[in-house]
């Protein structure tokens, strides 16, 4: 009897301390309730018993709902798994020398066991990451591919993991979906607005390239105008107007972003051809899932920010465990979350998803 007590004082003890490490971590709202979390097995007894994993998590700027869902999805991994967060944004935002500056404290610091990096610049940021990684911290890289090479899955600089898609594969979905829209235009050609986000952007000139290789083979498609809207809605419209004015006949209006389309689904309202032009989102941010809801949007490519950020944080701490991970994980390959014919969201899918952000 003796030895039972002690084996439940131990078991209360070790709740305590887990209570205690959670309250330091960042706070971990309930998962989305379409979301499954991508380890379901309970933590193991060695686990709940190891030393708390210390995660860094830098994104490209704070106070966006699509980071702050990545961030959120790290921190449930870490509150299961059994590690603590601390989230940084660049500042100004998207700005690589402050990325670094923040990167390269954080490696002084000696606080943290692992990196999740959300990049500012795959590129620039490859010799922050050599220096973590010399210093003996793990990296994980999330939604921008780290290295030189922007369209490959394998990680490059002694990386652990790479979880996201490239702009290639992104922007052959958002060609698909051009394609399907216009299978229901009976005037040839279709004629198509495409609204780009930040064409100096290496991920929006893979898309834009992506999109132009899909529609190769469908000379029956036009894309007439290609022009920046910054992922603003207020540019999105004036934009939109620009091409309705030199192209009233569009057919098509796609985009990078769902904000800008939400700008271009005003500028379509005002020119008086609301239902005429297909309009096709990109993100499925709560906004984007609610015109496909109420079907203003007939399309749009459906991101996952919470469920990435769940995987970076599980790779993450099984990385500094010593366990072995995935050279790389495909957000479009989820499913669940995503509908099983994949992350492109139409009418008929559309209440097989949840929006995370």
């Amino acid at each position: 009897m003796f030895k039972s007590n002690k084996w439940w004082l131990l078991l209360v003890s070790l709740v305590v301390f887990s209570l205690a490490l959670s309250a330091c971590a960042v706070p971990t709202p309930a998962p989305p309730a379409a979301e499954e979390p991508s380890a379901e097995e309970p933590p193991s007894e060695e686990m709940a018993e190891a030393e708390p994993v210390r995660i860094a998590v830098f994104h490209p700027v704070l106070g966006n709902t699509y980071t702050k869902a990545v961030g959120d999805g790290v921190a449930d991994s870490a509150a299961k798994l059994g590690g603590t967060v601390e989230v940084f944004g660049a500042d100004p935002p998207f700005d690589a020398t402050s990325q670094s500056n923040q990167i390269q404290d954080a490696i002084v610091s000696g606080n943290f066991d692992v990196f999740v990096i959300y990049a500012v610049d795959g590129n620039a940021v490859v010799p922050d990451v050599e220096d973590a990684i010399e210093a003996g911290i793990k990296v994980v890289a999330a939604d921008v591919v780290i290295g030189p090479d922007a369209r490959t899955y394998e990680p490059c600089c002694g990386i652990e993991s790479y979880i996201g898609r490239t702009g290639i594969d992104h922007g052959t979905f958002l060609g698909e979906m051009i394609v399907r829209a216009c299978d229901t235009v009976e005037e040839k050609p279709c004629k198509v607005g495409y609204l780009n986000g930040v064409q100096a952007l290496t991920i929006d000139q893979d898309r834009v390239e992506a999109v132009e290789t899909v529609l190769q083979d469908h000379p029956d498609i036009e894309i007439v105008a290609n022009q920046e809207a910054f992922y603003l809605q207020d540019t999105g419209y004036e934009v939109s107007q620009n091409m309705l004015q030199a192209s009233p006949d569009i057919d098509v209006f796609a985009t990078s972003g769902d904000q800008m389309m939400l700008g271009a689904e005003q500028a379509v309202a005002d020119a008086g051809l609301e239902g005429q032009i297909l309009l096709l989102g990109n993100g499925t941010g709560e906004r984007g899932y609610e015109a496909m809801k109420e079907g203003r949007f007939w399309a749009n490519y459906a991101d996952i920010p919470y469920t990435m950020g769940q995987l970076a944080g599980e790779i993450a701490i099984k990385a500094v465990r010593g366990e072995e991970v995935p050279r790389s994980v495909k957000n479009d390959e989820q499913k669940p979350p995503l509908p099983p014919d994949g992350p492109i969201i139409t009418q008929e899918n559309v209440d097989q998803f949840e929006p995370q952000w």
